[in-house]
């Protein structure tokens, strides 16, 4: 029989999977594992993919996950492999390649929010950066008069919503290795000072300003802030972020010292700390327009 060979070598079979982080797998990287082993184990040639895998899932730990690409966008459902219960996270970064965990979800990995996600946002590295954009004054006004601009790429699945968000290329530096809340596995995120710089350039991300705050008071003890200063400067963003990051810096408790730094670097704009404020109050200190009472 033609599944005589693999029934033979199934132990083996379960003791490499077994044996490697646990993970999500494409049927491009479980094809890719058939032709990495298929000499060493002696796998017959008619085995194919399909018939691998099928063979997987009937006798082995292999389950399939369910994945749903819904809304308007035309993209079709991708179809992932888990070895026993799949860790959601890592489900997240096999979505897409040269991807990291970010926003919302690395202030949970970092420990710096008690919030229990139900959204896993997923930054999907793009090669090219673009060159940033003029700015003005009424343009900035106008910009973040509306509400912040959101990814329409999104997946449904364990019950978690996936938000895929093409972002621009960044240093390994700014990115770390992580445990997963689901297990002993390991989860690509961005680092802690990009996340504090991220959740200001997009604050509905992260949960809107006062889970902003709180995440910037629980960095205070950990934070490297020249590192953070650094990736800040590295990246020349076209909007002043730098009013809203120093802003926050000192509404969590930073020295004046700590803070200076950031402070010289005020922008000859005005600026908002979110999208979409309703009722301002001005902070002539920072040059930055806040919600009503949270000066």
């Amino acid at each position: 029989m033609r599944e005589s060979r693999l029934k033979t070598i199934r132990p083996t079979i379960e003791a490499w999977l077994e044996n490697r982080p646990s993970a999500s797998y494409s049927e491009a990287e479980l094809r890719g594992i058939l032709a990495l082993k298929r000499t060493e184990w002696r796998i017959p040639s008619y085995v194919g993919t399909g018939h691998f895998i099928d063979f997987l899932l009937e006798n082995t730990k292999l389950e399939p996950v369910k994945i749903v690409a819904p809304g308007t966008r035309t993209i079709s459902d991708p179809v992932r492999y888990s070895w026993g219960s799949a860790d959601p996270f890592l489900l997240g970064l096999s979505l897409r390649k040269r991807s990291y965990l970010t926003y919302s979800t690395a202030l949970l990995l970092h420990g710096l929010t008690d919030q229990i996600p139900q959204t896993i946002f997923v930054t999907s590295e793009q090669r090219h950066k673009g060159e940033p954009k003029l700015i003005s004054q009424t343009g900035i006004a106008k910009a973040f008069s509306k509400k912040q601009r959101e990814s329409n790429l999104a997946y449904l699945a364990l019950g978690y919503r996936y938000v895929i968000i093409e972002g621009s290329y960044i240093d390994e530096s700014e990115l770390c290795s992580l445990y997963s809340p689901m297990g002993k596995s390991t989860v690509q995120a961005s680092g802690l000072e990009r996340t504090l710089i991220d959740i200001c350039v997009r604050p509905s991300y992260a949960g809107g300003i006062f889970q902003i705050l709180e995440a910037y008071k629980r960095s205070r003890t950990v934070v490297n802030l020249s590192k953070l200063l650094s990736i800040l400067r590295a990246h020349s963003y076209s909007y002043p972020y730098q009013q809203a990051i120093g802003f926050y810096l000192e509404k969590a408790g930073f020295s004046r010292g700590e803070v200076e730094p950031f402070h010289r670097m005020i922008s000859q704009y005005d600026f908002y700390l979110g999208y979409a404020l309703i009722e301002t109050t001005y902070v002539p200190r920072w040059k930055l327009y806040v919600p009503r009472g949270f000066e």
